[in-house]
């Protein structure tokens, strides 16, 4: 069974060459992104990216779910250094 979260993500342009990368070497990544409710480049500016899940098991436990919160908590901690 397993309780289900809605969640979003938005991508900024300055941070969608890393996203891309990040995505060109995780093919299951990608997956879980262009099955996401809502996948839309340009959403806001052009180069963005965002995606919503309105009802997705968000386990770390998911090497999906886990790479994509590895790739998160790099940028939080680069945000924190600067």
């Amino acid at each position: 069974m397993g309780y289900r979260s809605e969640v979003i993500l938005a991508v900024d342009k300055e941070i969608a060459p890393f996203f891309t990368a990040m995505l060109a070497q995780n093919p299951e990544v990608e997956r879980l992104c262009r099955d996401a409710d809502t996948f839309k480049s340009g959403y806001e500016e052009e180069g963005d990216f965002f995606m919503h899940w309105s009802h997705i098991k968000w386990y770390d436990s998911y090497p999906e779910i886990n790479k994509m919160q590895e790739f998160i908590d790099a940028l939080a901690s680069e945000c924190e250094e600067t």
